[in-house]
């Protein structure tokens, strides 16, 4: 993976997720039942494209703040490391097959008010709820968190930013509305300012 890529996809993705939040809360939720099917699919579909882009872009966030932390670090840290990254990329595999199971829902239910019985035959696969809409999928996250903690705790990266990421966690554990749209203006904040602070060799390839 290469610098350049590493600091873009540490503003992209919560960028992205920040659109799909956007999608959902602001023109999904409030419009939904109003607006004629095909437009409200189109929104559905929206927010959930964004959604899913976001957390693959999150695949080399993860993997940025995994070789952050491990570079140069004692074996302890290196397996705590590969550990967050593992937890951290499996959240991320829960969260991409819920925003699958999502679209078909959509493209499936044919109006509004079917979504609810389709999505409950999927939810109905053995396994599938407790791997996509369980603690599985909250994973990626807490994985984030602990890694740029760990990262703080090494000196690799500044309090703020990691207080910034810990904080936004938080308040997108939160389930309030409010407090996790702060959180995700918060993540995009944070992950941002890390990837302004390391633009250099700090995240160039390990040459092992």
């Amino acid at each position: 993976m290469t610098n350049r890529t590493a600091v873009a996809t540490l503003v992209a993705a919560p960028l992205l997720l920040l659109a799909g939040w956007a999608v959902m809360k602001l023109a999904w939720v409030p419009y939904s039942h109003s607006l004629p099917w095909s437009e409200a699919l189109a929104v559905w579909t929206a927010g959930h494209v964004f959604y899913l882009a976001a957390y693959v872009a999150f695949v080399p966030v993860i993997l940025t703040l995994g070789r952050l932390v491990s570079k140069g670090s004692a074996t302890g840290v290196k397996l705590a490391s590969r550990a967050l990254t593992a937890v951290s990329l499996v959240g991320v595999g829960g969260f991409v097959g819920q925003m699958v199971i999502h679209l078909a829902v959509g493209f499936q239910a044919g109006h509004r008010e079917a979504m609810s019985a389709v999505s409950a035959g999927f939810k109905a696969y053995p396994g599938v709820s407790v791997l996509f809409y369980g603690l599985v999928p909250s994973l990626y996250l807490a994985g984030i968190v602990l890694l740029v903690v760990l990262a703080a705790a090494l000196r690799r990266i500044g309090v703020a930013v990691a207080l910034a990421v810990l904080l936004s966690g938080i308040l997108i554990g939160s389930q309030d509305v409010a407090l996790m749209t702060a959180g995700t203006v918060g993540l995009c904040l944070g992950l941002g300012a890390l990837a302004l602070a390391l633009r250099g060799p700090a995240l160039s390839p390990s040459p092992g």
